[in-house]
């Protein structure tokens, strides 16, 4: 469950605006975890690369 979702569940009435500026730092946070996550899978691939060599 997303924030925006356990927002309108505690104010059922909440602003348009605030579901919407949860709504998207939801998606922005997503982009950025799934941005780590590769980064951090290509320093490993490097790491393993340069490992293996020695």
């Amino acid at each position: 469950m997303n924030s925006a979702q356990l927002h309108r569940q505690k104010f059922p009435s909440a602003r348009p605006s605030t579901i919407a500026y949860l709504e998207k730092r939801d998606e922005t946070t997503a982009r950025l975890k799934s941005e780590v996550e590769a980064r951090r899978r290509k320093r490993l691939s490097w790491l393993y690369w340069i490992w293996r060599r020695a």
